[in-house]
């Protein structure tokens, strides 16, 4: 299966392009998880929300936001992003919605121009981000941007966060994917001088699990046929590594369904989750899943919610 790089892009732009609608029609699964969620400053100019009297493009985007996870009977969501755009959704909606942030970032913006934090700078303080983790307003890191930083998940400036992480054993979202490259269409322009698309690899996490075996890691945008063979053997090795559906709407179904075949028939189909990464694509994720005919029901079941509660201990 060849990939094409340009087409599986970071969760990010997915919020910065606003344009995505996905399938009015699809009906709610039932209750759902969805763990790839993004969070960015509203866009005046969107495609899927306009703004009502009064509202700034940051209010109608969220208000917008809420109303996609209603429809969809999404009963938890894990939104990345800016850290003050994620910690503004959570505050939304704190029942319901779990912020992460994302880093480590290039010249003090994501891929897509956002500022990442207050300060700057391309990684968050740790002093900060310990309190924020100890108030319980961050529960998660990611989406790590590695790839776009070209930044290795083994670099001695990633080390002290993933010890936080399992210290307050607090998931680990990563972008296990190549692409898109910094001259892909959806990079909006370009971006990211040092990018280094084999730093996706899921088998550079073994060391780090090695070091701290009970570290949750989810692997985001495995796709490409060579690193679906690599997270095998990673979740083959380290029980607490998952794997998310994303970027369903963005790639052919066959590509997606190779991908979950694989890890199912290798017997980890209790460790897939679902994720629907861009704007407007829980609906056609939906579909996707439940056009799947070599998924049975309760797969598809534990696909939507099972998987993830098990992989965020929801049963404390």
């Amino acid at each position: 299966m060849k990939i094409m790089s340009l087409i599986v892009c970071i969760p990010l732009c997915l919020v910065a392009l606003h344009g995505y609608a996905g399938s009015a029609e699809s009906k709610p699964a039932g209750p759902l998880i969805d763990m790839h969620l993004h969070a960015g400053p509203g866009n005046k100019n969107s495609s899927l929300y306009r703004r009502r009297a009064g509202e700034t493009a940051d209010d109608a985007s969220l208000r917008w936001f809420q109303s996609e996870l209603d429809r969809h009977d999404v009963q938890l969501g894990l939104v990345g992003g800016p850290a003050s755009d994620a910690l503004r959704f959570q505050q939304a909606d704190p029942e319901r919605l779990w912020a992460g942030t994302s880093f480590p970032c290039v010249g003090g913006r994501e891929p897509n121009g956002w500022k990442c934090f207050p300060s700057g700078k391309d990684w968050p303080d740790l002093a900060w981000l310990r309190g924020e983790i100890e108030a319980g307003r961050i529960r998660f890191l990611g989406e790590l941007m590695n790839v776009y930083a070209g930044v290795s998940p083994l670099d001695p400036r990633m080390m002290p966060y993933y010890a936080l992480a399992a210290e307050h054993d607090i998931p680990v979202a990563v972008h296990a994917d190549q692409g898109p490259p910094p001259n892909s269409p959806v990079r909006q322009g370009g971006c990211c001088p040092n990018f280094n698309g084999d730093y996706g690899n899921p088998l550079l996490y073994a060391p780090l699990l090695e070091k701290h075996p009970r570290l949750r890691l989810l692997l985001m945008h495995t796709i490409r046929d060579e690193f679906v063979t690599e997270a095998i053997r990673l979740m083959d090795d380290y029980p607490n590594v998952y794997i998310d559906t994303s970027p369903m709407s963005r790639v052919p179904r066959e590509w997606v369904y190779a991908s979950l075949k694989r890890v199912t028939d290798a017997g980890h189909g209790d460790r897939i989750v679902f994720g629907s990464d861009y704007w407007g694509s829980i609906g056609t994720g939906i579909e996707v899943i439940e056009e799947a005919d070599f998924l049975t029901a309760e797969q598809k079941r534990s696909i939507y919610f099972d998987n993830a509660a098990q992989f965020l201990q929801l049963e404390r």
